[in-house]
């Protein structure tokens, strides 16, 4: 099972001094496209944006399994031989936090990126998804019920419009969507893999790595109000961005860089302690 590592070298010379920071993108089915503009932040560190198998034109595997992706994202994270940061958005946060606690000796920080973790929050979820339906939405779940196929899963993922985006990007974000490489075999798979939710972040809450976690103000979906106590559970420094959506990149990229730079980086010694 194969993923595709990104590497992105960073224009300052100290990078080589701080830990690399690993983006994964989330879904479970997106590739790492979706986390445009977050390159920015290679003026600090080096940057990895990872591929999970199938996304990013990687070939698509039949009945993916969560813990045999975990395995070969480790795996080729591995290859950087360098401490970690690891960034994960929504469903890649998840992915992030397991890796976490698989090894956490490898990984120095963790950062999640409007990720839910409670079952509460997933309920709470389900709830906007019904407040914000739109006709459209409900046109093109209904034909991906009906053919479950990448092209029907990525015209409905593209139709969620406020819910994952603001209203000045939602245009920009449907076509980022609707040009994505995503996996279907990910989302058939994976999307019912979350699991002891709780363990996982009492886990990282004792865990002495840096973790922060960014919500955006304007997330129809998964609002802050509902990631909130997934970030105090877990014991994340956490955030809201003004004018956010649930991607949160598309129009906060540089406000996410500042965040993540002040919370890794010793703005005295110009490198994380």
């Amino acid at each position: 099972m194969k993923t595709n590592l990104k590497f992105l070298k960073s224009t300052s010379s100290e990078a080589e001094s701080r830990p690399v920071v690993v983006f994964i993108p989330g879904g479970p089915c997106l590739s790492s496209k979706t986390l445009s503009g977050l390159e920015v932040l290679n003026r600090s560190f080096d940057v990895v944006f990872l591929d999970p198998p199938g996304t990013g034109g990687l070939p698509d595997i039949e009945k993916q399994d969560f813990n045999s992706v975990l395995g070969s994202m480790e795996t080729e994270l591995k290859s950087l031989r360098r401490p970690i940061i690891l960034a994960g958005h929504s469903f890649g946060g998840y992915q992030a936090a397991k890796l976490v606690e698989i090894n956490q000796t490898r990984y120095v920080g963790l950062i999640c990126l409007a990720t839910p973790f409670l079952d509460e929050t997933y309920s709470g979820l389900v709830e906007q998804y019904t407040k914000y339906m739109t006709a459209e939405l409900r046109a093109t779940e209904e034909k991906w019920t009906q053919n479950k196929t990448v092209e029907s899963m990525r015209d409905w993922l593209a139709s969620y419009g406020a819910l994952y985006f603001t209203e000045e990007t939602i245009a920009q974000g449907k076509k980022l969507l609707l040009e994505d490489k995503m996996s279907l075999q990910a989302f058939l798979g994976m999307s019912t893999a979350v699991k002891d939710q709780e363990k996982l972040l009492k886990f990282l809450e004792a865990s002495p790595i840096k973790k922060l976690f960014l919500a955006g103000e304007k997330d129809n979906l998964i609002p802050p109000s509902l990631l909130e106590k997934d970030a105090r559970t877990g014991g994340f420094e956490f955030h809201i961005l003004k004018d956010a959506a649930h991607f949160i990149n598309l129009n906060q990229s540089e406000t996410v860089a500042r965040l993540i730079e002040n919370k890794f980086i010793d703005s005295k010694r110009g490198r994380e302690p």
